[in-house]
């Protein structure tokens, strides 16, 4: 299921992401312009995750990329060990992890 849902924001772009443990799903919401609504599996490449974030914005395929905080500083997700960790920080702090999406250059 996916779900929808806009809200304007400034141009600051974060994605808080959260799930539920028992159905191994986590809910992804993004915000750009507009906030979207994703779930997808802790399972998920971090390509996949590209695609669909990129999909969601009506951007071309890999044309977005995600950050995460590491020791209070932006780190870019940019392989499967970040992305690794993006899920330990979510289990961490009770299925909720907050990333920033920026356009790549």
């Amino acid at each position: 299921m996916v779900v929808d849902s806009l809200v304007m924001l400034p141009l600051g772009v974060n994605v808080i992401m959260w799930g539920q443990k028992s159905d191994k799903q986590v809910t992804i919401k993004l915000h750009m312009d507009h906030t979207r609504v994703l779930q997808m599996s802790p399972k998920t490449s971090l390509s996949d995750l590209l695609s669909a974030v990129c999909r969601k914005f009506q951007q071309e395929e890999n044309s977005l990329s995600l950050w995460y905080k590491v020791d209070g500083e932006l780190t870019q997700v940019e392989g499967p060990e970040d992305l690794n960790e993006c899920w330990r920080q979510a289990e961490a702090n009770r299925q909720h992890l907050t990333l920033w999406v920026y356009g790549s250059s």
